[in-house]
């Protein structure tokens, strides 16, 4: 995989835009507060013309700070240890394990590449296959 300092130095001539999208369909990016997957594919149709590429991330849970936190208050709150907590969220998921923060770096660093520059208005939902959706 190509390091980020040598991604950002390519000549990639096209416009792209990636927007994170969490499970209640919000992004956390405050330019692009609320919005939603559906608005952004209409967009993409709009600017593809211009060779701008807009894609969503939809990820579910990853293995990071944030996931141990909600561990630890389903473990207060459920008056369970810390191991079942983690293996409840575990349990949620399809693939039975969260996802790991470098392969969530490794399909946004995708999108924005040029091997990524016909993809457009997609949803590209990182959960290690929960969502019950065909499309």
């Amino acid at each position: 995989m190509m390091p980020a300092d040598r991604l950002i130095r390519c000549n990639i001539p096209r416009g792209l835009m990636v927007l994170l999208v969490l499970l209640c369909g919000f992004s956390t990016v405050p330019a692009v507060a609320n919005t939603e997957p559906a608005p952004v594919k209409v967009l993409s149709l709009d600017v593809a013309k211009h060779n701008v590429t807009i894609n969503n991330m939809l990820p579910e849970r990853f293995d990071t700070q944030r996931q141990e936190q909600m561990a630890r208050a389903w473990m207060k709150r459920e008056d369970i240890t810390y191991e079942q907590a983690r293996a409840l969220q575990v349990k949620a998921i399809a693939a039975n394990r969260l996802g790991r923060p470098e392969e969530f770096g490794a399909a946004f660093a995708f999108l924005c590449s040029a091997h990524a520059g016909y993809i457009s208005g997609q949803n590209l939902h990182l959960d290690g296959g929960s969502y019950p959706a065909l499309l």
